[in-house]
């Protein structure tokens, strides 16, 4: 989920990138639809698109409880988008434009060749079930930043692949994101460093190891209620009774995931607890 890499890019030449930026500027383009299997293992249902009501009072950047990942394999992005919606709530509201019409245009400051910004239109329609039910983000502000990434990119079906949370980070920000491994930093040297990025407003997320790798390291078949090869945001450290924490928060449900029964949304961790069993950690620019 979190952690695969892309597929590999087409070079674009001057006259394709200006075809793909007219595409994405035209609402009624919808993304492909992943088929095949879920990170679940399970058969995708029969999807179709269709209109969502939207929740005007529901603020732009959502507090993170709001943001529901759904059975699509982008948790890179989400954390991403989570993590910016915390630190930068104005930037959010600045990349999100609602049309009045039922189409709104999301900018993506990062997203553009050579990492220049770029817009991408879509309509208010989102992948549903035959039952009528949402099966992607939940969040009406979440569902179009999803839906704006995944034409971007080429499809709901590319980004359920997983990709980078530090690439979605700069998609978002335009601002490039320091991503290093665990066992690069000692715990003395992570501490700092998360310590300055949340002094500075940073967007901090961090990623589990895959699950043969995240059992090793737990010592235990159920991973201790972690969820493996997944994208955490980092919400927050702090020091209590002479003991360091760190907060962080999934956006994936127990509901929508065949995980461990004891697996939650937000958890709090000792630092240590969260060096030894997490594989990395990305930091956004400022």
């Amino acid at each position: 989920m979190a952690i695969r890499p892309p597929g590999r890019a087409v070079r674009a030449t001057p006259d394709t990138r200006d075809g793909a930026r007219r595409a994405l500027a035209k609402a009624h383009h919808e993304p492909k639809l992943p088929r095949g299997k879920d990170f679940n293992g399970d058969s995708f249902p029969s999807l179709h698109y269709g209109w969502v009501a939207e929740h005007r009072a529901q603020r732009v950047a959502p507090r993170p409880t709001r943001v529901v990942q759904g059975k699509l394999g982008d948790c890179f992005f989400l954390a991403a988008f989570v993590a910016v919606a915390k630190t930068h709530p104005g930037l959010l509201e600045s990349l999100y434009q609602d049309h009045g019409d039922g189409t709104y245009t999301v900018t993506f400051l990062g997203g553009g060749p050579k990492g220049t910004p770029i817009d991408v239109t879509v309509a208010g329609t989102f992948p549903k079930n035959a039952d009528g039910d949402l099966v992607f983000a939940r969040g009406h502000v979440a569902a179009v930043f999803e839906k704006a990434y995944a034409k971007l990119r080429g499809g709901y079906h590319v980004i359920d692949q997983g990709g980078f949370g530090s690439r979605a980070l700069k998609t978002l920000t335009g601002k490039s994101a320091y991503n290093t491994t665990m066992k690069s930093v000692g715990v003395e040297r992570l501490w700092r460093m998360v310590s300055k990025a949340v002094e500075e407003n940073r967007p901090i997320i961090t990623s589990t190891p895959v699950a043969k790798d995240l059992k090793r390291v737990t010592g235990d078949p159920l991973m201790e209620g972690l969820i493996d090869a997944h994208q955490y945001v980092v919400l927050d450290r702090y020091e209590r009774a002479g003991q360091r924490y760190v907060k962080v928060y999934s956006t994936l449900s127990p509901a929508d995931a065949k995980g461990p029964a004891d697996a939650k949304r937000l958890r709090e961790m000792t630092f240590e607890y969260w060096h030894s069993r997490f594989a990395d950690f990305a930091i956004g620019g400022r």
